[in-house]
Parts: C-alpha cells; sequence; structure tokens
C-alpha cells in the first residue's frame, strides 16, 4: 500500500463545522449576561437595604440563576445562604416567583421574620397552613 492508501484509511472523515446561527441578536443556545458582578451588588445593596458587602460567590450564583441556568451549592451555616434566594427574588422582577423550601423550623421562622419586615409582598406557607381542616368535606369523610 502506499503512503497516501494509508492516510485514507486511518484518517477520521473530515468534521464540517456550522456556522453560528443568530436568534434574537444572540447566539443559540448561549444565555444573557444579566449584568456585571460589581453593578449586581449595588443593586442588592439598595433593593435589600444591605448594611454589607455580598461575597462574590454569592453574587455568582444569584447571577447564574437569573440567567436561567440550574445552580447546586452547599455552604455552611451563616454563610449567607438566604442572601441568594433573597436577593433572586428581589432581581427577577414582580412577575416572578421565587419558592424556597426550609428543612428546619428555626430556619422558616428566622425568614418568616425578615419576609415580615421587608413587607415587599413574600408569602409564607408551612405544613400548619398547608394540612389545616377548612371543614369543606360535606360527608365528614377524607377523600382518599
Amino acid at each position: 500500500m502506499s503512503e497516501r492508501q494509508v492516510q485514507n484509511i486511518t484518517t477520521t472523515p473530515p468534521r464540517r463545522r456550522k456556522g453560528g446561527v443568530q436568534t434574537n441578536g444572540r447566539f443559540q443556545g448561549t444565555r444573557p449576561t444579566v449584568m456585571k458582578l460589581e453593578t449586581l451588588s449595588a443593586k442588592l445593596k439598595t433593593s435589600l437595604s444591605l448594611d454589607f458587602d455580598t461575597k462574590e460567590w454569592q453574587l455568582t450564583i444569584i447571577q447564574r440563576i437569573l440567567q436561567r441556568y440550574d445552580v447546586i451549592f452547599t455552604a455552611g451555616t451563616s454563610y449567607g445562604k438566604s442572601l441568594i434566594f433573597e436577593g433572586v427574588a428581589a432581581m427577577a422582577g414582580k412577575k416572578r416567583v421565587c419558592i424556597v423550601v426550609t428543612p428546619l423550623k428555626a430556619l422558616d421562622l428566622d425568614e418568616e421574620l425578615r419576609l415580615e419586615e421587608a413587607d415587599d409582598g413574600a408569602l409564607e406557607m408551612d405544613e400548619e397552613e398547608v394540612w389545616e381542616d377548612d371543614g369543606d368535606e360535606e360527608d365528614g369523610e377524607d377523600d382518599e
């Protein structure tokens, strides 16, 4: 076999590059940047009346959530996890919903107090409100 024949056997087929497709002024598959971290920090400080600076990891997570990425993170006690959902709720806009599930009563009560102080239209619901008997059963039996 000649050298040329060996090259044809061992090489992979050439790949064609697809040109970038633009949709609404941005590339398909990319997500828009919400705002720079410095701008986000300033807006959070104003809208949440913060008397401290937010950490870069908090800003990055809030930014990614606002870009509609799924985000999973872990942080220890008192590291500032609550600021994440408060920031997302504040920055997402009035027509957006932010659902927060807290596994501990202490965290739930703490957040309930903060929401009451903020008075920003947030709704808090716990298992006592969800499972209250409203007395609407006609025959007195459970609907199972």
